[in-house]
């Protein structure tokens, strides 16, 4: 399976937020911080406005770790995180509904205004319908960037229906792609489609391969499986053009040949055209799993930084 197919719906999928597990504090946790309030990455007392990201459904605002921790200067850096991470709360089941979850959530902490947006993978459809909903308001954000992140569907009509099977097969796959480790599940457990049984099977292996300490449980896996999911099952066809500005970095997929890698970049470019016409895109370095970590992450922020 190549990576196109693997992050199609989700680049790094719930790799971070696994690898987060054990030291990841879930604000959904705390009794002073709701489930839909940002969390603060790194924090500033700059007056350089603020920077909001939103990761790939099923992963975990930690993916963007080194990314904030690139900046040379210090700034307000938020991340958005998805409902449903804590395997409590559904997930959203639509990008509509995630994107106006966001944008309420932005409001009541007085920074909704005057931000740039931030969005990886599932995220970036996630970024591109509140910049377009927010520009609907007068509050357009600053800028609009997507990092390796597919085209909106051209059928608002078409139906995703993805059985569990596939689910758990794509889910297993992003994990190994992520940590390059080989993952082992009996073709009874993929194919059986009983969660519990995928979840118990699937967290054996990542313990075995050290992915997540030994005194973890299968449940830690739940959330992020469930939004992994409710994300591949997503339909999302924007109701108008955005008209501002928005930048799409595209990298490598290391499966594919040079000619067909080029011929997937361009068909992806074409495609978010129709829905983005002042597009600016970018090749960046590393791969779908390897673009918010450093040293690529230093890069992202470098080139960020220099057209900001």
């Amino acid at each position: 399976m190549n990576l196109e197919s693997v992050h199609a719906s989700l680049p790094r999928s719930a790799a971070s937020s696994i690898a987060a597990a054990s030291g990841f504090r879930n604000p959904s946790r705390s009794k002073e911080r709701p489930i839909d309030y940002p969390l603060l990455l790194t924090s500033s007392n700059s007056r350089l406005t603020a920077i909001v990201c939103v990761p790939g459904a099923g992963d975990s605002v930690t993916s963007f770790a080194d990314f904030a921790r690139s900046f040379r200067i210090e700034r307000n850096i938020y991340g958005l995180v998805p409902r449903g991470l804590d395997g409590e709360s559904p997930p959203d089941d639509s990008v509509e509904a995630a994107a106006a979850s966001n944008i309420e959530t932005l409001r009541r902490a007085g920074i909704d205004q005057h931000i740039h947006l931030i969005g990886h993978s599932h995220g970036g459809l996630v970024v591109f319908e509140m910049a377009r909903r927010l520009s609907d308001a007068a509050r357009a954000a600053l800028s609009l960037t997507m990092i390796d992140v597919e085209a909106p569907d051209r059928d608002p009509a078409c139906l995703k229906e993805v059985p569990d099977s596939d689910n758990f097969q794509v889910f297993a796959n992003s994990i190994e792609l992520r940590f390059q480790k080989k993952l082992t599940l009996a073709p009874a457990v993929l194919e059986g489609g009983i969660i519990d049984d995928f979840l118990t099977a699937l967290h054996a292996q990542i313990v075995q391969a050290g992915i997540v300490p030994i005194q973890s449980k299968p449940g830690m896996l739940r959330g992020p499986f469930a939004t992994f999911s409710a994300a591949r099952r997503c339909v999302y066809h924007p109701p108008s053009l955005y008209e501002g500005r928005c930048r799409l970095v595209i990298v490598p997929d290391p499966t594919l040949g040079m000619e067909a890698d080029r011929i997937r970049r361009a068909a992806k470019v074409a495609a978010w055209r129709q829905f983005a016409p002042r597009l600016e895109v970018t090749s960046g370095p590393g791969n779908h799993f390897t673009i918010l970590s450093r040293p690529n992450a230093e890069w992202l922020v470098q080139w960020w930084s220099q057209i900001e």
